[in-house]
C-alpha cells in the first residue's frame, strides 16, 4: 500500500502530465524540506500559472493542510496581479480546483471544504 506521501507525488506527476497534453511548458518543483508555496509552475501563451496539488481521502479538504508558504506566496502574486494560483484536488478519480484566493477567504471562516464546494475539472479545462 502507498503512503500518503507517495500518492501526493504521483497526483503530481499525473496533472503535470495533463498540463502538458495541453501544450503547456510544465515544471514540477522537486520536494524540499523547507517546502515551496506550489507543486507545480507552468506556462503558456505568455502566461504563468501554478498548482498546488492536493490527494484528500473522501470528499472533504482540511484546510490545516494548507501551508504558511502558499499564502504567503498568494499575497505575492496578488501584488503583481497575477490569480492563476490554483489548488488541484484528488478526490478517489474525481479532480476539482479552485482558485487560491478562494482558500484564502475560506480559511477566514471554516476548517474544511467540501468536494461540491470546489469546481469542476472541465472548468479548470476552459481556463487553460
Amino acid at each position: 500500500m502507498k503512503n500518503n506521501k507517495v500518492i501526493g507525488n504521483d497526483f503530481e506527476k499525473e496533472f503535470a502530465l495533463y498540463l502538458q497534453d495541453k501544450g503547456m511548458f510544465v515544471y514540477n518543483l522537486p520536494n524540499k524540506h523547507t517546502g515551496q508555496p506550489f507543486d507545480i509552475i507552468a506556462t503558456k501563451n505568455n502566461k504563468f500559472f501554478a498548482f498546488e496539488c492536493k490527494h484528500c481521502k473522501g470528499n472533504i479538504f482540511s484546510l490545516s493542510r494548507v501551508e504558511d508558504n502558499q499564502m504567503q506566496a498568494l499575497k505575492k502574486l496578488e501584488k503583481v496581479k497575477s490569480n492563476n494560483y490554483f489548488f488541484v484536488f484528488k478526490f478517489n478519480d474525481e479532480i476539482r480546483f479552485c482558485k487560491a484566493r478562494f482558500i484564502k477567504d475560506k480559511l477566514k471562516t471554516d476548517k474544511k471544504i467540501y468536494r461540491d464546494e470546489l469546481l469542476s475539472f472541465e472548468r479548470l479545462e476552459v481556463l487553460l
